[in-house]
C-alpha cells in the first residue's frame, strides 16, 4: 500500500506514509526475493533420477511468498500467509 491508497492503513500501522513509487520499488524487491535464483538449485542427480524440479521450485516460491507475507503484508490475510 501507499499513502494514496483507498485505505492507507494496515494492521501494522494506523497510517501508511510511503509514496506510490516507493511501494512499486518495494514490490519489485519482494518479487526478486520471492522468485530467488532457483535455477542454481537444480542438481544433475535430480535430472538423472527424474525428480520433478518444477514442483520443488513452485513449493519454494510458495513458501517464500507466505513467509514474506506474514511479515510484510499490510492486509489481514498475513495471518494465512498472504
Amino acid at each position: 500500500k501507499h499513502k494514496d491508497s483507498r485505505r492507507p492503513k494496515s494492521w501494522k500501522s494506523d497510517s501508511i506514509i510511503r509514496t506510490k513509487q516507493e511501494a512499486i520499488e518495494l514490490i519489485l524487491k519482494y518479487r526478486k526475493d520471492i522468485l530467488g535464483d532457483d535455477d542454481n538449485d537444480v542438481k544433475e542427480s535430480d535430472i538423472e533420477n527424474g525428480h520433478d524440479n518444477e514442483d520443488k521450485k513452485e513449493d519454494k516460491i510458495r513458501h517464500r511468498f507466505m513467509e514474506l507475507s506474514k511479515k510484510e503484508s499490510d492486509c489481514n490475510s498475513y495471518k494465512r500467509g498472504g
